[in-house]
Protein backbone atom coordinates (compact mmCIF):
# COMPACT_ATOMS: atom_id res chain seq x y z
CA UNK A 1 0.00 0.00 0.00
CA UNK A 2 1.03 3.54 -0.92
CA UNK A 3 0.94 6.69 1.59
CA UNK A 4 0.29 9.69 0.14
CA UNK A 5 2.94 12.14 1.89
CA UNK A 6 2.25 15.29 0.07
CA UNK A 7 -0.25 16.71 -2.56
CA UNK A 8 1.61 19.54 -4.80
CA UNK A 9 -0.18 21.78 -7.09
CA UNK A 10 0.21 21.12 -10.85
CA UNK A 11 1.09 23.19 -13.54
CA UNK A 12 -0.58 24.15 -16.83
CA UNK A 13 0.50 21.40 -18.35
CA UNK A 14 1.60 17.33 -17.84
CA UNK A 15 5.35 18.32 -17.61
CA UNK A 16 4.82 21.21 -15.44
CA UNK A 17 3.18 19.17 -12.90
CA UNK A 18 5.50 16.12 -12.84
CA UNK A 19 8.35 18.56 -12.53
CA UNK A 20 6.33 19.77 -9.48
CA UNK A 21 6.05 16.72 -8.14
CA UNK A 22 9.78 15.77 -8.60
CA UNK A 23 10.75 19.37 -6.90
CA UNK A 24 8.62 17.81 -4.02
CA UNK A 25 11.02 15.40 -2.81
CA UNK A 26 12.86 16.01 0.31
CA UNK A 27 14.76 12.60 0.20
CA UNK A 28 15.03 11.54 -3.73
CA UNK A 29 13.82 7.80 -4.36
CA UNK A 30 15.47 5.54 -6.26
CA UNK A 31 12.46 4.94 -8.62
CA UNK A 32 9.78 6.96 -9.35
CA UNK A 33 6.68 5.99 -11.57
CA UNK A 34 4.58 8.53 -12.99
CA UNK A 35 0.68 7.90 -14.02
CA UNK A 36 -2.08 9.42 -15.58
CA UNK A 37 -4.84 9.88 -13.05
CA UNK A 38 -7.41 9.21 -15.78
CA UNK A 39 -5.94 5.61 -16.35
CA UNK A 40 -7.92 4.50 -12.94
CA UNK A 41 -7.82 0.70 -13.76
CA UNK A 42 -4.37 -0.18 -13.98
CA UNK A 43 -3.17 -3.49 -12.64
CA UNK A 44 -0.66 -3.97 -9.50
CA UNK A 45 1.24 -6.47 -11.67
CA UNK A 46 1.80 -3.82 -14.51
CA UNK A 47 3.34 -1.07 -12.06
CA UNK A 48 5.49 -4.08 -10.56
CA UNK A 49 6.87 -4.64 -14.03
CA UNK A 50 7.72 -1.35 -14.73
CA UNK A 51 9.17 -0.85 -10.86
CA UNK A 52 11.47 -4.15 -11.74
CA UNK A 53 12.24 -2.73 -15.15
CA UNK A 54 13.52 0.27 -14.48
CA UNK A 55 15.52 -0.19 -11.68
CA UNK A 56 17.25 -2.91 -14.45
CA UNK A 57 17.44 -0.61 -17.23
CA UNK A 58 17.07 3.22 -15.44
CA UNK A 59 13.50 3.65 -17.66
CA UNK A 60 10.38 1.56 -18.49
CA UNK A 61 6.81 2.67 -19.75
CA UNK A 62 3.80 0.18 -19.84
CA UNK A 63 2.58 -0.45 -23.64
CA UNK A 64 0.01 -2.49 -25.05
CA UNK A 65 0.97 -4.30 -29.10
CA UNK A 66 -0.96 -1.56 -31.34
CA UNK A 67 -3.50 -4.34 -33.35
CA UNK A 68 -5.27 -1.17 -35.71
CA UNK A 69 -2.90 -0.44 -39.04
CA UNK A 70 -1.17 2.49 -38.55
CA UNK A 71 -0.82 5.02 -41.50
CA UNK A 72 1.60 8.31 -41.57
CA UNK A 73 0.15 11.00 -43.09
CA UNK A 74 0.51 14.48 -44.35
CA UNK A 75 -0.70 17.37 -43.13
CA UNK A 76 -3.07 17.84 -46.40
CA UNK A 77 -4.02 14.30 -45.51
CA UNK A 78 -2.67 12.26 -47.94
CA UNK A 79 -1.06 8.67 -46.96
CA UNK A 80 2.97 8.82 -46.92
CA UNK A 81 3.51 5.23 -45.41
CA UNK A 82 1.97 2.24 -43.36
CA UNK A 83 3.96 1.77 -40.92
CA UNK A 84 4.93 -1.90 -39.67
CA UNK A 85 2.47 -2.49 -37.05
CA UNK A 86 4.97 -5.31 -35.46
CA UNK A 87 6.98 -2.32 -34.32
CA UNK A 88 4.17 -0.18 -32.97
CA UNK A 89 3.39 0.09 -29.20
CA UNK A 90 0.52 1.82 -27.36
CA UNK A 91 2.63 3.58 -24.71
CA UNK A 92 0.30 3.86 -21.30
CA UNK A 93 1.05 4.90 -17.85
CA UNK A 94 2.97 4.17 -15.40
CA UNK A 95 6.13 5.62 -16.48
CA UNK A 96 9.20 4.67 -14.37
CA UNK A 97 12.44 5.98 -14.08
CA UNK A 98 15.64 6.26 -11.97
CA UNK A 99 14.88 9.06 -10.22
CA UNK A 100 18.01 11.60 -11.06
CA UNK A 101 17.17 10.46 -15.03
CA UNK A 102 13.76 11.58 -14.89
CA UNK A 103 14.91 14.95 -13.00
CA UNK A 104 17.46 15.46 -15.45
CA UNK A 105 15.31 15.16 -18.38
CA UNK A 106 13.05 17.46 -16.97
CA UNK A 107 15.45 20.19 -16.31
CA UNK A 108 17.26 19.68 -19.85
CA UNK A 109 13.71 20.00 -21.75
CA UNK A 110 12.81 23.17 -19.20
CA UNK A 111 16.12 24.86 -20.18
CA UNK A 112 15.43 23.83 -24.09
CA UNK A 113 11.72 24.81 -24.04
CA UNK A 114 10.81 21.34 -24.99
CA UNK A 115 7.17 19.66 -24.38
CA UNK A 116 6.96 16.25 -24.33
CA UNK A 117 4.16 14.15 -25.03
CA UNK A 118 5.54 12.14 -22.15
CA UNK A 119 7.98 11.35 -19.64
CA UNK A 120 9.61 8.53 -21.73
CA UNK A 121 9.92 11.04 -24.50
CA UNK A 122 12.02 13.45 -22.25
CA UNK A 123 14.55 10.35 -21.53
CA UNK A 124 14.62 9.75 -24.78
CA UNK A 125 15.91 13.14 -25.34
CA UNK A 126 18.86 12.54 -23.33
CA UNK A 127 19.82 9.68 -25.47
CA UNK A 128 19.03 7.37 -22.16
CA UNK A 129 17.65 3.59 -23.23
CA UNK A 130 13.56 3.42 -21.73
CA UNK A 131 12.34 -0.47 -22.24
CA UNK A 132 8.69 -1.42 -22.79
CA UNK A 133 6.69 -4.00 -20.32
CA UNK A 134 3.77 -5.56 -21.28
CA UNK A 135 1.00 -3.49 -20.07
CA UNK A 136 -2.97 -4.37 -20.12
CA UNK A 137 -5.46 -3.40 -22.02
CA UNK A 138 -7.55 -2.54 -19.62
CA UNK A 139 -5.59 -0.02 -18.51
CA UNK A 140 -7.65 2.75 -20.25
CA UNK A 141 -6.77 6.21 -20.61
CA UNK A 142 -10.66 8.52 -20.18
CA UNK A 143 -10.62 11.18 -22.25
CA UNK A 144 -13.40 11.31 -24.37
CA UNK A 145 -17.36 10.59 -23.36
CA UNK A 146 -16.85 7.44 -25.70
CA UNK A 147 -14.13 6.40 -23.03
CA UNK A 148 -15.96 7.40 -19.96
CA UNK A 149 -18.97 4.84 -20.27
CA UNK A 150 -16.60 2.13 -21.62
CA UNK A 151 -14.76 2.66 -17.99
CA UNK A 152 -18.43 2.87 -16.18
CA UNK A 153 -19.28 -0.38 -17.56
CA UNK A 154 -15.95 -1.69 -16.58
CA UNK A 155 -16.21 -0.95 -13.46
CA UNK A 156 -19.72 -2.12 -13.27
CA UNK A 157 -18.44 -5.87 -14.01
CA UNK A 158 -15.82 -5.56 -11.49
CA UNK A 159 -13.04 -5.95 -13.46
Amino acid sequence: MVKVIAVVAGGAERQASVRAGLGAFRTAPDIVLVHDAVRPFVRREVVRRVIQKAGECGGAVAAVRVTDTIKEVRRQGSVVRTLAREQLWAVQTPQGFRFPILLRAHREADRAGFAGTDEASLVERLGQPVSIVEGDASNIKITTRLDLETAKMHAFRGC
